[in-house]
């Protein structure tokens, strides 16, 4: 049975909101690539987002998901997003600030048997820097 690309990213908001570790690598094939402006290399397989989503849960530990829009085409979906949290903890070498924070941004999924195996996130990071006092607003 084909999974639907905008039910596997509803699964996905699920477990983030939820906090579900293993519920987000679950939904990880283990040939996945992703790229995400913040991250210097590639992501690569489940692991991968293991530890990219228990560094946010750390530094965000009331971290939400919120989906505005999803575009669904084959096998194929993109999602533009926001998310909020307190800056609780370390991120990006930044020093927690107990600062609430508001982001916004936009991912791109493909979904093979189930699982994604590529995605690219493109996010507001100045909007961050500037929500945690880093940056000036414009």
């Amino acid at each position: 049975m084909q999974t639907n690309p905008g039910d596997l990213v509803g699964q996905l908001v699920e477990a983030w909101n939820a906090h579900d570790v293993e519920g987000v690598v679950a939904l990880y094939a283990d040939d996945f690539v992703g790229v995400d402006v913040a991250e210097r290399e590639p992501q690569r397989g489940p692991s991968s987002m293991r530890a990219s989503f228990e560094q946010y849960l750390q530094a965000f530990p009331d971290l939400r998901l919120f989906l505005a829009e999803t575009i669904v085409q084959d096998d194929r979906v993109a999602v533009v997003w926001t998310v909020r949290g307190t800056h609780n903890g370390s991120i990006l070498h930044i020093p927690a600030t107990a600062r609430a924070v508001e982001v916004r941004g936009m991912s791109a999924f493909t979904v093979r048997e189930g699982k994604f195996v590529a995605a690219t996130s493109l996010w507001d990071l100045a909007g961050l820097l500037r929500s945690l006092g880093l940056l000036p607003d414009l």
